[in-house]
């Protein structure tokens, strides 16, 4: 750490405030790619907490937002509720490391901190516009799919291809309208799941040894996060709707959480018989390609519960 040296770390604290504000301008500014490196903006806010400490990371954060503030209506760089998320859950992770919480927890809270941020920027905007904002969700996600639509339109494919596709699109618009809770709090946990695990790699290559999480191939789940998965189950089993709607997103989310948890054993067994780095790549590749094997996986992660695929709990006995 930097503090207590008696130096202030100046290129550091600038060095860490353009990198953060890169991350945070890149969806207004580099097309396409630009999103994808703003879902990683929290690896630069956890590397910088972390290497120059509380003082002189806040500082970074202070003055990549007031640049990234005064930047972001130029760029059209999108929701301000991302710019928000990012700059709390930073310093909210690095307190969950410095006090040696488990990827569990960490994870856990930081999520669900993400979803209380976004509960009550959509109840916000739902007060300032009178409009309903679940309401507004779904139209925002209709009119994203009916621009994807137009471009394929245009893109002149074969009238059959285009046909079937706006049928497909009548069915997902009915999906959306009832699930979209549960994949939006499924997309925040994969959000705060690949920062957190690719940021605790980053420290471990640079040796912050006290900010690490271990073998992330023996970890799992709590046993009682299982009973809600049994209540999702239960609730979308009853014959009515709003309960079924309750039910099918919390085995949304939950079925995601289970399929970190089959990762987590294939990754075991990837090295516990030394796959080539190739092979794990072409592995990985194909459970995120085939439907079926994302099924799988999650299936793995939910019955290790009982299994014991890794003979974890045979190890601790």
């Amino acid at each position: 750490m930097e503090e207590g040296t008696g130096l202030i770390p100046w290129k550091d604290i600038l060095r860490g405030s353009m990198v953060v504000s890169f991350f945070c301008l890149s969806p207004g500014t580099i097309p396409i790619l630009g999103s994808v490196i703003g879902i990683f903006t929290l690896i630069p806010i956890l590397f910088y907490l972390v290497k120059l400490g509380w003082g002189y990371g806040l500082a970074v954060l202070g003055i990549a937002l007031i640049f990234s503030i005064f930047l972001w209506p130029l760029f059209g760089s999108g929701s301000e509720y991302f710019l928000v998320e990012m700059f709390i859950l930073g310093p909210v992770l690095f307190s969950f490391l410095k006090r040696g919480f488990s990827i569990t927890k960490t994870v856990g809270y930081a999520t669900g901190l993400l979803i209380l941020l976004l509960s009550a920027y959509l109840i916000l905007w739902g007060i300032k516009t009178g409009h309903n904002p679940y309401q507004a969700v779904v139209s925002e996600i209709n009119q994203s799919m009916e621009s994807s639509l137009r471009f394929y339109e245009q893109v002149n494919l074969p009238e059959t291809t285009v046909g079937a596709m706006r049928d497909a699109l009548q069915d997902i618009r009915i999906l959306v309208a009832r699930f979209w809770p549960g994949f939006a709090a499924a997309s925040l946990l994969v959000l705060v799941w690949m920062n957190v695990w690719i940021g605790n790699r980053i420290l471990e290559r640079y040796g912050s040894v006290n900010f690490q999480f271990g073998d992330l191939s023996r970890w799992s789940l709590p046993e009682i996060i299982v009973w809600l998965v049994i209540l999702g189950a239960g609730l979308a089993l009853l014959p009515y709707p709003g309960l079924q709607t309750a039910g099918i997103n919390i085995l949304i989310f939950f079925a995601l959480a289970y399929f970190f948890q089959g990762l987590a054993i294939v990754s075991f067994y990837l090295k516990k018989y030394r796959f080539s780095r190739f092979k794990r790549i072409l592995l990985y590749s194909l459970i995120w390609i085939q439907t079926y094997m994302i099924i799988i996986v999650a299936l793995a992660g939910l019955f290790d519960i009982w299994a014991d695929f890794r003979r974890l709990k045979k190890a601790a006995d």
